[in-house]
């Protein structure tokens, strides 16, 4: 009977969907400092199956697809991986953080006031905020002080921009 958990690593990067990959290039880019890694595709169902099996219904659950992929890198931190399906026609929305599927991805800032405007100037959408967590402990353990920002990018993916408090 196994008694650990089979993970390997730590987590080697996130996906996000979009419906430019190059407008995206541009505004994580320009927003947050990304940078280009790699790309890779055309993936194309229609060309990559050679028994007939549909490739990218068996290998990313999206049948009869059509997709490129860019990984960007941000600061020290673990890339994100863009997708762009030119097929099948997807959701003209992204998921809430309340959807099954949800999510929200986090960069560390400096200055949270700045880099809120900064997003914003990009084209980013500002929510309300900032949010506040003192630093504290419980049973569980020690958090660290922290403010943090909901912004949206162009598309409606949320994003958290999150500065720590100083150690005092």
């Amino acid at each position: 009977m196994m008694t650990t958990t089979p993970l390997i690593g730590a987590i080697d990067h996130i996906g996000l969907t979009v419906p430019n990959l190059e407008a995206a290039i541009e505004f994580y880019t320009r927003a947050l400092g990304g940078r280009v890694l790699y790309r890779l595709g055309p993936f194309d169902s229609r060309e990559l199956s050679e028994d007939g099996s549909d490739w990218t219904s068996d290998h990313v659950v999206v049948p009869d697809a059509l997709y490129h992929v860019v990984m960007m890198g941000f600061g020290d931190g673990r890339p994100i991986e863009f997708f762009e399906y030119a097929r099948p026609a997807g959701a003209t929305k992204a998921p809430q953080n309340n959807d099954n599927g949800g999510h929200h991805v986090a960069f560390v800032v400096s200055d949270l006031v700045a880099a809120i405007e900064h997003v914003v100037a990009q084209g980013g959408v500002a929510q309300a905020g900032p949010i506040v967590v003192p630093a504290g402990h419980d049973e569980s353990g020690h958090w660290p002080g922290i403010a943090v920002n909901y912004v949206l990018d162009p598309w409606g993916n949320q994003l958290e921009l999150v500065e720590y408090a100083a150690e005092g």
